[in-house]
């Protein structure tokens, strides 16, 4: 049974939410025959994320949200930190990269038995930020969520970036991203065959290609050669 709700039970309990989704992913959803091996990978999405106590998660279609409810700015930037750790780790099991989108809602949570209610605008901003905002295969947010979520934890600084990296998207926006990135021969050849796969589909490709791009910019040489990939890397 669904429960009954006030407005006041919403508008005073604000959060971050972090909407996550699979690169891939929706589009495997259309292949029928594909939804055994898509509820494993989600499954493993799940518990990946799913150790971590200092947020709340719900698996809603082909994604995860998450909810954290900490005004503590050190607590937010290490929770940003596992994160990324989770995010990486879970792209070397499984070869798939996440993209998501960061954002500060108002909401609703309540459990019925084993039924857990979840709703407002938290949910909605998150999903619209990771469609509109976050070009990139990366979890990020823009000015004004920085903003929101500086307020949130009553901060007079400016320039509190909470451990995310400040870029711009494809259309030239400000764009806060959590950086996952770590040196790895693996996740190489991951961006290498992401790279060559697409090659007949630019929309996808540059994708892998600003990940790879920045790969190159943060590490300053790779493990293996780019020769393959220096055309579109130029």
């Amino acid at each position: 049974m669904i429960p009954n709700i006030s407005p006041s039970d919403i508008s005073n309990n604000e959060a971050i939410f972090i909407w996550l989704d699979i690169l891939g992913f929706s589009e495997a959803l259309e292949d029928g025959k594909s939804y055994e091996k898509l509820h494993i990978l989600l499954d493993s999405f799940l518990k990946t994320f799913l150790s971590d106590k200092r947020y709340d998660l719900q698996v809603i279609s082909d994604g995860i949200i998450l909810k954290i409810d900490s005004k503590d700015p050190n607590e937010i930037r290490e929770i940003f930190e596992e994160i990324a750790t989770k995010q990486f780790q879970f792209i070397l099991k499984e070869k798939y990269f996440i993209r998501g989108g960061i954002a500060v809602g108002s909401h609703f949570t309540t459990r019925d038995g084993e039924n857990l209610f979840l709703m407002g605008n938290g949910l909605s901003r998150a999903v619209k930020m990771e469609a509109k905002v976050v070009n990139h295969a990366v979890i990020g947010t823009n000015d004004k969520v920085m903003e929101q979520i500086r307020s949130a934890c009553a901060l007079d600084e400016d320039d509190e970036q909470f451990g995310l990296k400040k870029t711009v998207n494809e259309n030239g926006d400000i764009l806060y991203f959590i950086d996952f990135l770590q040196k790895d021969i693996d996740l190489e050849n991951m961006l290498h065959s992401q790279l060559n796969t697409n090659k007949e589909n630019p929309i996808i490709q540059k994708k892998y290609l600003w990940i790879y791009r920045y790969y190159i910019n943060k590490f300053g040489n790779t493990n293996r050669p780019f020769d393959d990939v220096l055309g579109v890397l130029l």
